[in-house]
This record gives C-alpha cells, structure tokens and sequence, in this order.
C-alpha cells in the first residue's frame, strides 16, 4: 500500500488518500485514521445527553446531528413537538446549512485551485484567510490570477456573513456550534419575541447580497476554468434524500424538499428499513448481543480494514446525497414547482443531462442554488412566525420503558439518520449513519465501493492520479469524515 494523500486538508477528521497495485493498475481508496467513537461513549447515558454529546461529532452539521437526536428521543416518546418548536428547528438547520454551504465553498474547495502565483505580495491576505494553505506550482485546473484577484476581494464579506450566520444561529440556539435549546416536544427558549425576530431577519438582510449574487458567481468562475469538475459520472444516477424537517399539528405546511430514493431510474418512497450498513473494510466487528464496550465492537488487526467509516447501503445499493440529490428528488417527485424550474436549466447550462448530472460543477453549484432558496424561505419563515404560541410540550420526560426511537434529518451533507435504544431511563445502543457513510463509504461485500472511491479509480484510469486531484475530488463531494467514523 502506498499514501498518495497523506491527509486531505480543510476537512473535519483525518482522511486519507491510498493505493495498491502495480503501475497502470492502481486501486484508489480511501483511509481514515480518527474516531471519537461516540455510538459506543453514549452506552448507559441519559438519552438527553445524546443531543449534546452527537453535536461534537461536527461543527458543520452539529445542529443537524442535535435535531436528528432529539427526533429520535420523540419518535421513542411518540410525541409530537409543537408547531413553534418545529419551526424554530427548521430555521436552525437552514441556518446551519447556508453556514455549512458558503463555509465549504470558500475554505474548502477554493483553496484546491489556487497556486503560490495567486498570492505574490499577498502575505498578509493568505496569513488571513488560507493559513495553513499549502503553496504549490500552477497546473491547469487553477484561477486565472485575474479570476482570483476578483474573488479575493469577496472574502472580507464572506467571513462577515459566517460571522452573521454564527451570530443568528447562537440567538436562537443559545451558543454556537454546540446549541442548547433542542429538546422533545420543542425547543427551550424562553424568551423569543418580535426583537429576536426583527434582529434576525437584519442579519438575513446584511447576507443577501453573498448568496443571490457573489457566490453563485464565483462557483461559476471556478468551474469556468476547472475542465475536472464538468466529468460526470457514467454510472446510473442512484440518490437518497430524507427531505424537508416535517411540520405537523394541523398547520398547512408545504416541504421544501422531497423524501425519496431514486434507483434503477424510477423514484420510491423512502423506506428506512432498507437502509444498511457494511463493516466489510473497516475496524468495526458485525453488531451482536455482547456488543456494550469498545474492546468488543471493533478489530484494529482485522484482515484488510484500513477505514473508521462505515459503508452506507440502500439495501445493496450506493446512493449519493446532499444538496444535488435533495434537489434532483424534490424534481423527480415534482414536490416543488420552484426546483423543478431552476434545476433542469443550470444543469443543461453546464452541457449536461439531467440524469446524469453528478459532476463536481453540479453538486457546487447545487449548493449555491439550495443556500439561495433556504434564504428565501428563512426571510418567509421568520415573517410568519407567531410569536405567541407555545415553544415546546411543557411536559416531564419519561424514558424508563424499552424502546427505540429514530430521527432523520437531511443535514448539510446529506441524508442523517440517529436510531436510538433506551431501557430503564439510559442508553443501551446508538446507531448514526452520517452523509459521509453514504458518499465516502468504503467497499461492501458486494464489491462495490462508495462514490468517491468509484471516482477516484474512473481518473486513475487515464494516469496516475495527481495529490491535487484526489483532493479535488474530494472537497467537491462535501467531504467530512469525523461524523462519518461516530
């Protein structure tokens, strides 16, 4: 085995990029080498603690992992929370998402295409923004030096809305990035009112201008002179998506994104039932009934296991999630009007088809197209909210019985699912797949790998694969690993 990335950069966790084989027959693949191992830390906790304690999974999608936990806690109450609640939720995803989305763009995957040219006599700008950046000779993926003059002048505003984006999510949610507020039935605030909503409806306003207009354009100006990421895929398009937060009590609520699995060219109803888990490449030993500590639920000397993420299935299928597929769904379900109109253009823009759109300009521009959308109804969300309904159940909590409880969220990479077992008021097991096991996972015994492996061996069949393009690849499939290896 040899490591041709040692450790891909600008991404939560440690991964990297290895490979077997001789010359000419190079098998990619990809290694993690961290766990916070927090499915098996959270055996005999409290269940509330689950909701703190996944949130340190991922400062990107913590408050994704916190709402998909305290789902899981209400699905084993049966209890529904109340419609304020629920919109609170929603807003604090959006919030995260829009977060997460212009925080990838600009610190993850725009640092892959810039060169040590770019910044000559800009010392103080990449001790600023690109730290850690490592300087490297140009190749011809690069920015033009005039193309990243013009985006260098954007960054100022782009940590300012972060900063804003923080701000909001830390006034509804407590603190940021772990938030307090998440519990059954609702949520804790208690002192929400027209002032909170009138200040963060001014901090949505000072973001506007970012994301409908300066960050679509600079993704169109990466991808301009990026040939890469217009290579899509020659495989069947194969998505998941758990859709929109739901929000019920009797409102007239319509999603924003629909539920769904699209395989073998037809669109089905979720089926959650169906969704696996392959431990064949990594540390973990198959579930059983001894499975309660550490010592027992993984193998560090297993034969041929080289990864801490698991292998996400569809039954025996690969899917893609994130933005391009919570996108691609809600048109094939013609859940909304509004997606349908907008999808189907860019993608034919860019030269390609609709079915097989899973390129690396698509799934960027994918979420610059949903960051804009998720503003619009932020804006919508925060004027309509009453302010005077009740936050949560104002109920005691009671997990003394045994049970099990899931909660599934589309997080800003993708497709979240927290299944939890409670017995006598503590944990007895908890199980996360996370959006990374679907798209980073590893091969299955089926022999089939995850689709950014799959990628990775498609360009290692033109040549030797380059550091700067595995780690293109990469960033451009939303890479995070920690939350992927639990």
């Amino acid at each position: 085995m040899k490591v041709l990335v040692e450790r891909v950069p600008n991404l939560e966790g440690l991964l990297k990029v290895a490979y077997d084989g001789e010359p000419g027959k190079e098998k990619y693949f990809l290694q993690s080498g961290r766990t916070l191992h927090q499915e098996g830390r959270l055996f005999g906790k409290y269940p509330l603690e689950a909701v703190q304690h996944t949130q340190t999974l991922s400062a990107k999608s913590g408050v994704a992992h916190g709402i998909a936990a305290v789902l899981a806690l209400e699905n084993y109450l049966q209890w529904t929370p109340t419609y304020n609640g629920q919109k609170m939720r929603q807003i604090l995803l959006h919030l995260s998402t829009l977060h997460s989305h212009l925080h990838h763009f600009y610190f993850e995957v725009l640092p892959d295409y810039l060169n040590q040219k770019h910044f000559k006599g800009q010392g103080l700008l990449r001790s600023t923004y690109y730290p850690t950046l490592a300087l490297r000779e140009k190749d011809d993926q690069d920015l033009s030096p005039e193309a990243a003059k013009q985006i260098f002048t954007h960054l100022p505003q782009v940590v300012r809305t972060l900063a804003a984006l923080q701000q909001a999510m830390a006034l509804l949610g407590g603190k940021y990035p772990v938030v307090m507020n998440l519990i059954p039935g609702g949520v804790a605030n208690t002192n929400l009112g027209r002032a909170q909503g009138m200040k963060l409806l001014r901090i949505l306003e000072s973001a506007k201008e970012m994301v409908e207009e300066i960050w679509p354009t600079d993704i169109k100006t990466v991808i301009a002179g990026a040939t890469d990421l217009l290579q899509s895929s020659d495989e069947d398009q194969q998505l998941i998506s758990f859709g929109s937060l739901p929000i019920e009590n009797g409102k007239e609520e319509k999603a924003y994104f629909s539920p769904g699995v699209y395989v073998e060219g037809k669109l089905e109803p979720l089926n959650v039932t169906k969704i696996t888990e392959s431990y064949v490449d990594t540390y973990y030993r198959p579930a059983d009934n001894r499975s309660l500590s550490n010592d027992l639920i993984y193998d560090l000397n297993k034969k041929k296991a080289h990864t801490w993420i698991k292998a996400a299935r569809y039954e025996t299928d690969v899917a893609l999630t994130g933005p391009l597929a919570r996108l691609l769904i809600t048109h094939y379900g013609g859940g909304n009007v509004q997606v349908s109109d907008s999808i189907a253009g860019w993608i034919e823009n860019l030269g390609l088809s609709i079915d097989k759109a899973n390129s690396g300009a698509a799934r960027l521009l994918a979420g610059a197209f949903e960051g804009r959308y998720i503003l619009q109804n932020l804006f919508d969300s925060l004027l309509k909210l009453d302010f005077t309904g009740p936050l949560n159940q104002r109920k005691p909590f009671a997990f003394k019985g045994r049970g099990i409880g899931m909660g599934m969220v589309e997080a800003p990479g993708g497709a979240l699912l927290h299944q939890v077992y409670i017995e006598g008021g503590k944990i007895t097991g908890y199980r996360i797949v996370a959006p990374s096991n679907w798209n980073l996972s590893p091969g299955d015994e089926f022999g089939k790998t995850g689709l950014l492996e799959a990628g990775l061996n498609r360009m290692g069949k033109f040549g030797p694969l380059r550091p700067e393009t595995a780690i293109r690849l990469a960033h451009s499939y939303y890479a995070q690993a920690l939350d992927a290896t639990q």
